[in-house]
């Protein structure tokens, strides 16, 4: 499952990380043409996983999860913001007979500002999926409806808070019965801005899942991060993710603590 990442939200609103936007980065940045109060959102954002590691030593295992965002809109100085993404995903198996990549779900995010001083930004994000790929269609058109509760503190000497708190409810014109209800999500990472093109922290992810047949799980990865930041417009990002608790059977999540559940992901976001 992707992470959250900090450069994930940078440009998204005009956060405490403004704090670090006189830093120079090792390239220059291109900035978003303007419509009077309103700014162009354009780009992509790339999750690339591995699975975990009992996954990659299996032979006929998962070994590589793609997760692509193209997204375009666009954002006032408010921080209210309006965009479309498209998605496109896979995963890569040691039995290539169950490789695939295809068009994902696209979805529509509507944004607003909740509060803001000198040091806090806190902002939320309803998000609805529509079922165009053919996974969704065959589970009986499942989509999602999510909202994104986001808080990103700034500190002394560079050090950053950022927290998302991500309810999603799962519906479709069908049920076996086995289907995933709701889950939640929250992702937090301390970063510091180390210099101009590097950004170092750790991180938590969280999720609790809830099935129809009255099941649950939950699970919890920590881990440490990189970003090289390029420029505004571009980051990429390294993490290693170590299940440190683990109860139940996530749809995709740690199966218990141990090595054989460690995971590494690489982020990259190209954007204006």
């Amino acid at each position: 499952m992707p992470g959250l990442v900090a450069a994930h939200f940078i440009g998204l609103c005009a956060s405490a990380q403004d704090q670090a936007s006189t830093l120079e980065t090792p390239f220059s940045s291109v900035q978003a043409p303007t419509f009077g109060n309103n700014s162009l959102m354009l780009g992509i954002k790339s999750w690339g996983d591995s699975g975990r590691v009992r996954e990659v030593v299996d032979p006929v295992g998962r070994q590589f999860e793609l997760h692509n965002e193209y997204f375009v809109g666009l954002r006032n100085v408010n921080d209210w913001a309006f965009y479309a993404t498209a998605v496109t995903d896979g995963d890569t198996f040691g039995d290539n007979t169950k490789t695939r990549y295809a068009a994902g779900d696209p979805f529509l995010t509507f944004q607003h500002p909740i509060y803001k001083d000198y040091s806090t930004t806190v902002f939320g994000q309803i998000r609805q999926s529509f079922p165009v790929s053919t996974g969704s269609q065959a589970k009986g058109n499942l989509k999602k409806t999510r909202y994104w509760l986001i808080s990103d503190t700034a500190f002394a000497n560079r050090v950053d808070l950022l927290n998302a708190f991500v309810p999603t409810y799962v519906y479709q014109d069908r049920y076996i019965g086995t289907e995933t209800a709701y889950y939640i999500d929250d992702w937090t990472e301390l970063t510091k801005r180390m210099n101009g093109w590097l950004s170092v922290g750790v991180g938590q992810h969280t999720q609790v899942e809830w099935f129809r047949d009255k099941r649950s799980a939950a699970g919890i990865d920590v881990y440490p991060m990189a970003d090289f930041i390029l420029s505004s417009n571009f980051s990429i990002g390294p993490r290693v993710y170590l299940p440190v608790f683990a109860k139940g059977l996530l749809s995709d999540g740690p199966t218990k603590v141990s090595t054989d559940n460690v995971q590494f992901e690489l982020f990259t976001k190209i954007a204006l």
